[in-house]
């Protein structure tokens, strides 16, 4: 089963209503985002078993559009000006500039942040801070070598394989006392190992990331 953007939906969703009980009214917001993301040319190493390794600067696209598209959603508790939150970021890497033996090199369908933030409120400017694991679906043929998955981190097409965190600012702009839309950019860093064939590939990635959203207020 592929985890797009409707099972992180669905997951803030159960999240929401499970702890919705324990939170004041009013302290607990809720928020969904779609964006782009510009991510800075980065290192990428290549480790398969009979051959040499492949280093080479990594230039990826995101293609936010592509299924699944690029999302974020986001819970958090609110307590004054101070929140503790839970982030789900849905972030996709292509790799651009293949070679004759990077046939394909891109994670979809998640190269996706799960992280817990800190964030303030500053007249509705937000500034916030977070970090967490990274869980990955790659897509890969090198040297002629299809990656084929039947082995994840979850039994099944996706894989545990780093970390992350981000730093971000949004802007929100009040539509009701309990709906507003939303602006944020952020910049994200993640270091990942994900397999190939008879090898494996590191791919940390830096974003820098626009997003437009709604939020709600209990």
């Amino acid at each position: 089963m592929r985890l797009t953007c409707r099972y992180g939906l669905g997951l803030w969703i159960m999240t929401t209503c499970f702890f919705a009980e324990k939170a004041f009214a009013g302290n607990l917001v809720f928020e969904a985002f779609g964006g782009v993301a510009y991510n800075a040319p980065t290192r990428l190493k290549i480790e398969q078993a009979g051959f040499p390794p492949i280093e080479m600067t990594a230039r990826y696209s995101t293609r936010p559009f592509t299924p699944a598209p690029y999302c974020a959603f986001r819970l958090g508790w609110w307590n004054g000006n101070g929140g503790v939150e839970l982030e789900y970021l849905h972030h996709k890497i292509y790799l651009d500039n293949t070679t004759n033996e990077i046939q394909v090199f891109n994670i979809h369908f998640g190269y996706s942040f799960y992280m817990i933030n800190y964030a303030w409120n500053i007249s509705d400017f937000i500034f916030r801070v977070g970090a967490g694991g990274i869980v990955t679906h790659p897509v890969n043929t090198i040297r002629g070598k299809k990656l084929v998955i039947t082995d994840g981190s979850f039994g099944g097409e996706y894989y545990l394989s780093g970390a992350g965190m981000q730093v971000a600012f949004e802007r929100r702009f009040y539509l009701t006392k309990f709906f507003m839309l939303n602006l944020e950019t952020k910049i994200t860093y993640a270091y990942v190992t994900v397999p190939v064939v008879d090898g494996q590939a590191a791919a940390p990635n830096i974003a820098f990331h626009g997003l437009l959203g709604i939020g709600f207020r209990i």
